[in-house]
């Protein structure tokens, strides 16, 4: 009984990564604009990706004279992950949608996919989270 705790003991903290926690480093390059602010949201659920109000965690990034800005989600569980951003240029708080509900304000999303028919799906924005992470959105 008791070499089964040991071994438990030793087993979990070694071979478990579900309770491992890492860091994910954004940085966001070709900003249009040296005002406002970058808002990111780190989404772990293809159901919730894109919602205004349910996502994983919420990032934000003062630009103020920068051409890139750079902010980091710390503490978060290894698992599958997708980033959506905006460029509040305005620091309205909320994305300025035109015509057609088309952004006004620069956007960008995890591995950089082609938005040009419309926001990317979760699995095309999405990347496994298994060790501390640095990723790069050009807007």
């Amino acid at each position: 009984m008791y070499l089964l705790l040991i071994l438990a003991c030793w087993w979990l903290p070694t071979h478990s990564t579900n309770f491992s926690k890492h860091s994910i480093t954004l940085k966001v390059t070709n900003l249009q604009s040296e005002k406002g602010t970058i808002r990111a949201v780190l989404c772990n659920d293809h159901n919730q990706w894109l919602s205004s109000s349910k996502y994983y965690v919420g990032k934000n990034c003062k630009v103020e004279g920068q051409a890139a800005c750079e902010l980091t989600f710390t503490n978060i569980p290894s698992g599958t992950y997708a980033i959506s951003l905006y460029h509040d240029e305005n620091d309205n708080g909320a994305l300025d949608l035109g015509a057609f509900r088309i952004p006004e304000e620069p956007y960008g999303f995890s591995n950089n996919p082609s938005s040009m028919f419309g926001p990317p799906s979760f699995e095309e924005a999405s990347f496994q989270l298994q060790n501390h992470l640095t990723l790069t959105i050009k807007l």
